[in-house]
């Protein structure tokens, strides 16, 4: 008999996995289909755009984020309404003088005329993302995963319909696809701003009241927003090292290959945005047995996934092959997907509702202290693509060996990652060194082995789990 609380559990991942999926098939269209109607150049402006944009939420002081952390769990309609209406209005002033300065700064480096239209865009963009994401970060908090997710379907549809109207009139280049991508943010924040209607619009508290909760909000949320700043920029500093040191051609290759091992990463971010709330509300005793159980189930998924670069490979290399280079490449990053998918999904939404983000912000930041040291012997000193493609692996690597220890440490349980790190080392280099062919029936005997290695413990961790969540 299935309770309450699985029922929403379920809920919520379906509509997390369905609005996920859109996404996963918009990503599909501009990983793939992009680069098929527009040239090298233009795809690199488009990607550089799409690159920054993943900064634009850290110009919120981490109001949002601490909003997720002090009240995950919380009931929507217990929410007190003037205090949050007051601090959507006075953040998004703050936000919006901030992104004023801040484009002028970057707009004043840019050394063409393309990349001053990335910059203004990036302004426009600003605009709409940030008070977007304080309500979103309210649906997230307080379990309304269907609002969410049907703010994602719109953002995504419309953007993938009009990506495809311009392939018709044959109108599409990375200015039509920029500003497509800023349509469906802003049709989006207009179903946002009705769902929330009742927090933006109203009365509000008096200013010093306000105030002293925006206090509390940056006091917690700057800790997370600065994990996450750092954790963007793992990859992000060795993408401005090879933007800086190559042209934008071959900044579009690299990004298609980070693009495609991203890929997976969609789905895996939809489950940590449902499970977070349902770690709040469970007690911290059954949380460490828990950790080493959900451990078990995904590494044997996400080390599955890894299989999915031999067909995907033989796939683009058919449908765009002026970027064949980028999957050459693509081994070294491949296993990324695996470390940052028990980073998303795991690991920051354990230590999330353990309120642990002042160790998650100096994990993620001696890591981004690697990513530096690394990014300039491989791209500044020695000049050295290959190299650089190999820190990325290095560092992502390393954040999760360090992450994962801390946190079993502090839990007190047994930290065994020995075969994890084995197939994702070994899938690069079978890959790197032998034909497609040859890697991937070597890799997928090696997971078979480990399959049945360890399928014992598999078994008993997926009921075990089953079990937690019917109670």
């Amino acid at each position: 008999m299935v309770n309450g609380r699985s029922k929403k559990l379920i809920l919520n991942l379906l509509y997390a996995f369905g609005a996920n999926g859109i996404t996963m098939l918009v990503s599909l269209l501009t990983t793939l289909v992009l680069p098929r109607f527009v040239s090298i150049e233009e795809y690199g402006y488009s990607q550089l755009y799409i690159f920054y944009t993943n900064y634009i939420g850290f110009l919120h002081f981490g109001i949002p984020d601490g909003i997720y952390l002090r009240y995950g769990g919380y009931s929507y309609q217990k929410l007190d309404k003037p205090l949050f209406r007051s601090q959507f209005w006075i953040s998004w002033v703050m936000e919006s003088v901030v992104v004023l300065i801040s484009w002028n700064i970057f707009r004043l480096g840019a050394s063409t005329i393309e990349k001053q239209y990335v910059f203004f865009m990036l302004l426009c963009a600003a605009l709409v993302v940030l008070p977007r994401t304080f309500c979103q970060m309210v649906l997230q908090t307080t379990d309304r995963i269907n609002n969410y997710g049907i703010m994602l379907i719109i953002e995504k549809t419309v953007f993938a319909g009009l990506i495809l109207c311009w392939i018709f009139v044959r109108n599409l280049s990375f200015k039509t696809i920029i500003l497509s991508d800023i349509i469906g943010k802003m049709l989006s924040f207009i179903y946002v701003c009705f769902i929330c209607r009742d927090i933006i619009w109203g009365n509000i508290i008096n200013i010093k009241s306000c105030l002293q909760e925006l206090k509390l909000n940056i006091q917690a949320g700057s800790k997370l927003m600065l994990a996450n700043i750092a954790s963007l920029l793992l990859i992000g500093i060795i993408r401005i090292g090879i933007e800086y040191q190559w042209n934008i051609e071959t900044y579009g290759k690299v990004s298609l290959a980070i693009n495609i091992s991203n890929f997976i990463l969609v789905f895996i971010n939809a489950i940590g945005i449902v499970i977070f709330p349902m770690l709040k509300k469970m007690p911290s005793s059954i949380l460490p047995d828990l950790y080493q159980k959900l451990k078990m189930v995904l590494s044997v998924l996400f080390l599955g996934f890894l299989i999915l670069y031999y067909p995907m490979q033989f796939i683009i290399k058919l449908w765009i092959p002026q970027y064949s280079i980028s999957l050459k490449y693509m081994v070294l990053i491949f296993p990324m997907c695996v470390y940052e998918s028990f980073i998303s999904l795991l690991i920051n939404t354990y230590m999330k509702s353990l309120r642990k983000e002042n160790a998650l912000a100096v994990i993620n930041i001696i890591s981004l202290v690697i990513s530096i040291a690394l990014t300039i012997i491989s791209t500044v000193m020695l000049k050295n693509l290959l190299l650089a493609f190999i820190a990325i692996h290095i560092v992502y690597m390393l954040r999760f060996i360090i992450a994962d220890k801390y946190l079993t440490q502090n839990m007190h349980i047994k930290s065994n990652n020995g075969q994890i790190l084995f197939l994702c080392i070994l899938f690069s280099i079978l890959s790197w060194c032998l034909s497609i062919g040859q890697s991937c029936i070597l890799y997928m005997i090696l997971y078979i082995v480990y399959f049945v290695k360890n399928r014992k413990e598999l078994i008993k961790a997926y009921n075990s789990l089953v079990n937690t969540i019917m109670k």
